[in-house]
This record gives structure tokens, sequence and C-alpha cells, in this order.
């Protein structure tokens, strides 16, 4: 009988607990039927409780402890719309990467269970992740203020000639944005990558340079005849080298009022 009492109580125990984890890179918190435990807890196992006889029971609120980086493309798409940022009146891709964590004080942890519905993701357990605190509170406000920060360059050149700067003042809009909106969490760094001209753009600025390049040739080689004529029969001998070369020895007549003859 004695036997069957302890068979009983151990049953009786094991009915009433049920462990749910908190994995690495998470904390948590127990919501019950009357509200949240004070408790932040780090990972490891948690017991919740069975469900109570009305049908009440306590859920594992996860919440996201590490640090992410959000990427924000600002292109051309696929489905008609055009988010390129226009520096000067060329329109430009890029790519930009916020990375954050949740705050380190527990009264600002606290908050973040309150501010944010957890998505479930499993049996009785939910989960917060900072890409979802960030989509609510501050996605909007940061891609406006990329834009701003890139609208004042007046070209590409400006803004990849000191990136490591350039990404300082996105870093700065960003904190100004997340604390503008009140957004719970901490931004560590914001970079800057793949910046693109549009394609017919930079085919554009290729043949310019290409252009540019050919003038200078120009305005050198007038420069030598310039400072000394004989470099003009230096270059017309090289030519006539070059002929040679092709179609063996052969006659030159200059002077003729016709133009230069070779046979």
């Amino acid at each position: 009988m004695k036997n069957i009492l302890i068979v009983a109580l151990i049953w009786l125990i094991g009915c009433s607990n049920a462990f749910r984890e908190i994995p690495a890179g998470y904390v948590g918190k127990k919501l019950t039927p009357t509200g949240w435990d004070k408790e932040i807890l780090e990972a490891g196992q948690v017991d919740i409780g069975m469900p109570l006889s009305n049908g009440m029971y306590t859920t594992l609120v996860l919440l996201e402890a590490t640090s992410i980086s959000e990427k924000e493309s600002f292109d051309a798409g696929d489905g008609g719309e055009d988010h390129r940022i226009l520096i000067g009146k060329t329109p430009i891709a890029v790519d930009v990467y916020v990375r954050m964590s949740i705050p380190q004080e527990l009264d600002r942890r606290n908050a973040l269970f309150s501010l944010i519905t957890a998505k479930a993701s499993g049996d009785r357990v939910s989960t917060i992740t900072i890409k979802d605190v960030y989509e609510r509170f501050a996605k909007m406000d940061v891609r406006s203020g990329v834009r701003s920060v890139l609208q004042k360059e007046d070209n590409v050149d400006s803004v990849l000639k000191d990136l490591d700067s350039f990404n300082d003042n996105l870093g700065k809009m960003a904190i100004q944005m997340f604390e503008r909106s009140g957004t719970p969490l901490v931004v560590q760094n914001v970079t800057i990558s793949n910046v693109k001209m549009d394609a017919k753009i930079w085919e554009a600025e290729n043949q310019k340079a290409a252009a540019l390049a050919q003038v200078e040739v120009i305005k050198q080689v007038g420069a030598a005849l310039r400072a000394n004529p004989e470099y003009l029969s230096i270059r017309r001998y090289d030519t006539y080298e070059k002929i040679a070369g092709k179609i063996g020895s052969f006659t030159i007549i200059e002077g003729n009022p016709g133009g230069i003859i070779i046979k």
C-alpha cells in the first residue's frame, strides 16, 4: 500500500510539470493567467506547469537576445516599383545594413514583452524577434533617413571616397530615428554596400571617361608637337615601319600635291 501511495505521489508531481526550453541566444518570460511573471529567465529548461481545470494555462514567451543585421535594399525591384535613390540626378541602387540588439537594462527588456505581440512558435511557446520589433517601430523611419542622408550628396564619388565617415553619419541617423520613434532597441552600427548606378548611366559614364581620356591624349600630342615639331616626323616614320612590317618593303614619295604616294 505504501509503495502504491509513493508511485501515485510521483505521478501527481510529474503531471504538474510541463517543461519548455529557452534556447541559447534568447531570454524568456512566463505569461500566467493573471499576467506577466516578474523574472526574465536565461537559457535553460523552464517549468510552465500543466493547464488548470478551468482551461487556463501559463505560456512561455521567448525574446531574441543576440544582435542581428537587417538589410534595407533600395533598388529597381521586380514588381515595377523603383526604390532607387537619386544622388544628384543619378538613380542609385544601394544596400544598407542596420545592426542592432535588445537593450541590457531590465526595465527596457521588460517593456519589450508588453509592446510586441509574440508569434506562436510551439506548444504554449511564442517568440518575439528583433526583426519584429524593428519592423514595428523603426523600419520606415530608417528607410526615410537613409534617403535623406544620401540625397544630400552631390554624386556617387562623394559617398565612396570616405565610406567610414559616411557609415558614421548613417549610424547617427539611425540612432536618432530609433529615439524619435521610441524603438526599444540599441543601434550598434550601420553600413552601406553594393552602391550601383543604373546600367545605362554606368555605360554612359564609361564612354564619357573614355572620351575624356582620348581628349587628354590629343592634348598631349598637340603639346609635344608645339614643343618639338620634329615629333611629327618621328610619329610618321613609326607609322611607316608598321606598314613595312605588314606589306614588306615599299617606296614613299613625299611632297606630292595629291598627298603621299606609296609604291
